[in-house]
Parts: structure tokens; C-alpha cells; sequence
């Protein structure tokens, strides 16, 4: 595979097929009386996310089987179909963890772990060479079996959702948690699989809630905190939409599916937004939102300097920071049931380069405009996984990083040149591992998960 592979005729355009009609509005105050009851999460079909698949991998029950893969990111990662066959799972499977051993990897981030301990959660963080240390505990952290943990980029934080089984409706319910388990914020009717958004500095959190709505909460330097509504859509108290600014960006009745939250700038006064793309990713930026005034704007495009930049963190995003390239994945367009497609936009608009791939497991984009492809030759239970590298042109390196069979593998993010993937089995025996490789020659170390000892509900990068 090289820059080479990719087609002539653009992607599927959903634009053409869902009409969203969005007007913006302002910000209203806090509304009162949340619910915190908890919602079961049927685990044979679970909805897990990258943090917390190391604890929730789907159960075997043959190929035909949809797992969605969301990430606490903005961007939905569901694995798309292939044409590469899948085979049955048998007693004679054999699946296995990398044999890497935990050594050390100078200027290696590291990666941290949210370990449930009865009610609590536990933070373990592990820098390679050392064995996994705790740095934080929540206290009564979980409430409900069906939940899974987002922490904030300083760790200081953690947000804990109960998640319904019908991901696509927004009925989860949130707890924000500071200090070491004060609960400063609740909220409910959001979802969950849209992804949980911090902003860099770890002192405000977005979440998608229903249909043209968001919610901010800011967090107090006392670990208090205050939500915001944010009204996209035409409801009571959406008010009146600001004239949009001149742009090639996508008209509200063109835009597919919903607005999701994506990102804040750097100074944490803008949260970005962009229309979630049925495929993957999302399909580039389309409106911000002020921050606490509410005022909202049409954009085309992420400014490329100064504070109201788009913040980098760990590469985890549909967007790259940079340059405002987005990501997206789908359909073969130019050869029918063909290998799945990754396209990558200018922040314009304008196509990139487009490469064909195996099934998307997970994407992520370093400092230096180069986009991460992790792939698996079929899902579930594929008899490979590939990490791939991007270089800003389309050109495709070698493999960085190559499995034979695993139940499952995700990528936790990329910074300072190093990627973090995590892997799991299940045939013979269940098995987790955290994977950091360095991309510049391909030195990886390993630690191995004793999953029958630790319940992982979810995971990040410390700073």
C-alpha cells in the first residue's frame, strides 16, 4: 500500500441524504432537577469506548456483529465493512499480546489507567520500564455496573457516565468529579458516544447532548462547577441566529446528521464544532461558539495562530490542530465493496488525499501534520492489526507496529513523536496490553493488563 491508492470520485456525500436545519443561539443559565439513575448496559452488544475496551471487549458472536468504537474525542470511530473475510471464531483461535518487554523509552508520554476498586476509582499510571503506580483515588466515584470514565488531560478530573444501550439517542447521564470525588456537576440527556471534550487546560468539559445542544461546564480553581446550555438548535430559549460570516462552509440545511463539539482554543474562550460524518470522523469545522457569552458564528475554517487556535493535546481528535485537516472514513467510492477509504479535507473544504485502508480501528494526527491509521484486516476478531503513518502528502510508510490475531486494539493517542495502542485477546485467554512505540524507529515496550484482577473503565495520557 502507498500514496498511490486512492480514488478519483469524492466520498459518499451525506450532505445529499440528511438535512439538519441548525439556527445558533445563545447560551442559557443551568436548568435545575437531574436525574442520576442508573441505565443498564446490555454487555453482549456493548457500546465501549477506546478507554475502557481493555475491560468491555465484545463477546464472540461471529462476524456479522457491529461493535461501535466511540472516543472521548469528538470524533466516532465505528469500524467500517470490509470485503476482506473474517474467520469464524473456533476453539483452535489463537490470539495473542505483542512479546514486548517493559523497558524504558526516554521522552516516552505516559499512559494512565482508571482502575474501579469497588465504588472508587483508582488512577494507575505506568511510564515504560516501571511497573504501573497510583497517583489518584475518586472516592465513590461509580454508582451502576454500565459506566465508563473520561479524565481530564491534568488527571485532576473525571467524568463518569452511565451509558444506555441505544447510543444513538441522547439519554446517558454524566457526574463530574473533582478533588478526590467531590461531585461538582450532574447532567443527563447527553450522549456519550458523541464524545467528551476538555479543553487543554482540564478547566472546562463539553458534552453532545440532545439535537442542537451542547453543554460547557467550567470547573472553579475550588473544584466547583457550573454548566452552561448551549442552544443550536430552534428550541425555547435558542434565540435569534447571528448572520453567518462569508464562507464556503456548509449551510445548516446542508450539514449531515448533528453539530458535535470537536474542540476548544487554546485560550479556552471558543469551543469549535463541525457536523459528525456517518462514516467516521468529522467532516470540518462549521461553527464556534464564545464562551461564556454564548455568541455563536458560521465558520470555514480553524485560525492558524494566536489564542483562539485550536488546542493540541494528544493527537485524539478528528482535526489536526495545525493545519485544520480533518479526517474521515467510508465506503470504497471509486471501486464498489472495495477497502474502506480514509479521506482527509483541508480546512477549506478541499480534498487533501485519499487513501484506501483496512477497517479504521482508530486515527490520531501528530505535531508534525502526520495522520495515524490504526487498521485490523477484519472485525471483530481480525487476524491483524497495523499501525500505519501518513505523511502530509498521502504517502503511506511501512507498518510501524504489527499484531497477528487479537480480539480488539485501539489507539489511546500520539505526543511527542511516540504513539500509545492498546490490545486485547480473548482465545485462548483474555489479556490486555499498553503499547507505546517510538515512530521515528519503531522501539516499542510493553506492559500486560492482568485483566482478571483489575476492572479498567477507562484510560488517557498524563501531561
Amino acid at each position: 500500500m502507498n500514496g498511490d491508492r486512492r480514488g478519483d470520485e469524492p466520498l459518499h456525500d451525506e450532505r445529499r441524504d440528511l438535512a439538519l436545519d441548525v439556527p445558533l443561539g445563545p447560551v442559557e443559565g443551568e436548568p435545575g432537577g437531574r436525574r442520576r439513575a442508573g441505565l443498564v448496559l446490555t454487555v453482549a452488544v456493548g457500546v465501549v469506548t477506546v478507554a475502557i475496551a481493555l475491560a468491555a471487549l465484545p463477546k464472540e458472536t461471529g462476524p456479522s456483529t457491529a461493535i461501535a468504537v466511540p472516543v472521548p474525542s469528538g470524533q466516532v470511530s465505528s469500524p467500517t465493512p470490509t470485503t476482506t473475510p473474517t474467520p469464524r471464531p473456533s476453539s483452535r483461535r489463537q490470539e495473542a499480546l505483542l512479546p514486548l518487554a517493559n523497558k524504558p523509552l526516554g521522552g516516552a508520554p505516559n499512559p494512565v489507567l482508571v482502575e474501579r476498586l469497588g465504588n472508587d476509582a483508582r488512577l494507575l499510571a505506568w511510564n515504560p520500564g516501571d511497573p504501573l503506580r497510583p497517583i489518584r483515588t475518586f472516592a465513590n466515584a461509580f454508582t451502576a455496573d454500565s459506566q465508563l470514565a473520561v479524565l481530564s488531560p491534568d488527571a485532576a478530573s473525571l467524568v463518569v457516565a452511565t451509558v444506555n444501550p441505544d447510543s444513538s439517542k441522547a439519554i446517558d447521564t454524566v457526574r463530574l468529579l473533582t478533588g478526590t470525588g467531590h461531585v461538582a456537576w450532574t447532567g443527563d440527556r447527553i450522549m456519550t458516544v458523541r464524545g467528551v471534550i476538555w479543553s487543554i487546560d482540564s478547566r472546562e468539559v463539553a458534552f453532545a447532548g440532545e439535537r442542537g445542544t451542547w453543554w460547557v461546564v467550567a470547573i472553579d480553581t475550588d473544584g466547583t462547577a457550573k454548566g452552561q446550555r448551549i442552544a443550536l438548535g430552534g428550541g425555547a430559549g435558542a434565540g435569534t441566529a447571528p448572520a453567518p460570516a462569508a464562507s464556503s462552509s456548509p449551510t445548516p440545511s446542508e450539514l449531515p446528521v448533528q453539530l458535535v463539539p470537536v474542540g476548544f482554543s487554546v485560550d479556552g474562550r471558543w469551543l469549535y464544532g463541525a457536523p459528525l460524518s456517518m462514516d467516521g470522523g468529522t467532516v470540518g469545522p462549521t461553527v464556534r461558539v464564545s464562551i461564556p457569552s454564548g455568541t455563536a458564528e458560521s465558520i470555514s475554517g480553524y485560525p492558524s495562530s494566536g489564542p483562539e487556535r485550536l488546542a493540541t493535546d494528544d493527537g485524539f481528535r478528528g482535526t489536526d490542530p495545525t493545519s485544520g485537516r480533518a479526517v474521515r472514513w467510508g465506503p470504497n467510492a471509486s471501486t464498489p465493496g472495495g477497502p474502506p477509504t480514509v479521506e482527509v479535507t483541508e480546512a477549506d473544504g478541499s480534498l487533501a488525499y485519499r487513501i484506501e485502508t483496512d477497517v479504521v480501528m482508530g486515527t490520531a494526527w501528530e505535531s508534525n501534520g502526520d495522520l495515524l491509521v490504526l487498521e485490523a484486516n477484519g472485525y471483530p476478531f481480525p487476524t491483524r492489526l497495523r499501525l500505519l503513518q501518513i505523511s502530509p502528502d498521502g504517502t503511506v510508510g511501512p507498518p510501524i507496529l504489527s499484531t497477528d490475531s487479537v480480539a480488539w486494539g485501539g489507539l489511546l493517542g500520539a505526543r511527542h513523536g511516540f504513539a500509545v495502542v492498546a490490545l486485547a485477546t480473548q482465545r485462548p485467554n483474555d489479556g490486555s496490553q499498553l503499547v507505546v512505540v517510538d515512530l521515528a524507529d519503531g522501539t516499542a515496550a510493553g506492559l500486560t493488563i492482568p485483566t482478571d484482577q483489575m476492572q479498567i473503565l477507562g484510560g488517557g495520557l498524563l501531561p
